[in-house]
């Protein structure tokens, strides 16, 4: 993170879409889980120092993990609607062209 709080150049906002949101999160976690493995693995720091940077890790991989299962779950309901879409189209038609059957028999 640089000085001004910033990471990749993204700042915070509330005015962005669930996905834009999502990626800021998913690039402040990547971060906050670079430092502390580079914290950890340092050698000025004491065992209760590297601790907490060990819970911190955790906590932030927990996180992104919940992140990457939320998109995912939404990916999976966006193709869902579009098959139900799909299959409510596909039963208009055969109903239409089993109507017209009957009524040209």
């Amino acid at each position: 993170m640089s000085q001004s709080g910033q990471v990749s150049g993204q700042e915070p906002t509330l005015n962005l879409k669930l996905s834009e949101r999502r990626n800021s999160l998913f690039a402040y976690l990547g971060h906050v889980i670079r430092v502390s493995h580079e914290k950890m693995g340092s050698k000025g720091n004491s065992d209760s120092a590297k601790l907490s940077w060990g819970r911190l890790m955790v906590s932030a991989i927990v996180a992104y993990g919940g992140l990457l299962k939320d998109s995912e779950f939404d990916d999976i309901e966006a193709r869902l609607l579009v098959l139900e879409q799909r299959d409510q189209k596909t039963d208009v038609l055969e109903k239409w062209r089993w109507i017209n059957e009957k009524r040209y028999r």
